[in-house]
């Protein structure tokens, strides 16, 4: 059937936004951390561990004792921004 056309290579993949890769950089870390020591000593702790763990702000604040593995250094997230559960490797900064 030499007539028939295929029709996937008219067809284009959807262009899928991209995704953040911002890191600190330089001294950022420090400033950040001591402008959150002046704001509150309570906010730069949940600052630390957001960077050591790359946590999402709701993911931290709803984080609670019983998701936390500490024999094998991990957090349980079951509730993800993108709707999957996830294991999170605690640092030992992060345990601290």
């Amino acid at each position: 059937m030499p007539e028939l056309v295929n029709p996937v290579p008219l067809i284009r993949k959807l262009k899928l936004p991209r995704g953040r890769d911002r890191r600190l950089i330089g001294d950022e870390e420090e400033r950040l951390l001591v402008a959150c020591e002046k704001t509150n000593p309570e906010l730069a702790d949940i600052v630390r561990f957001a960077i050591e763990t790359a946590m999402r702000q709701a993911e931290i604040m709803d984080l609670t004792w019983d998701r936390i593995d500490f024999r094998n250094h991990t957090i349980f997230l079951q509730d993800t921004k993108n709707g999957e559960s996830r294991m999170v490797p605690l640092s030992i900064a992060a345990e601290d």
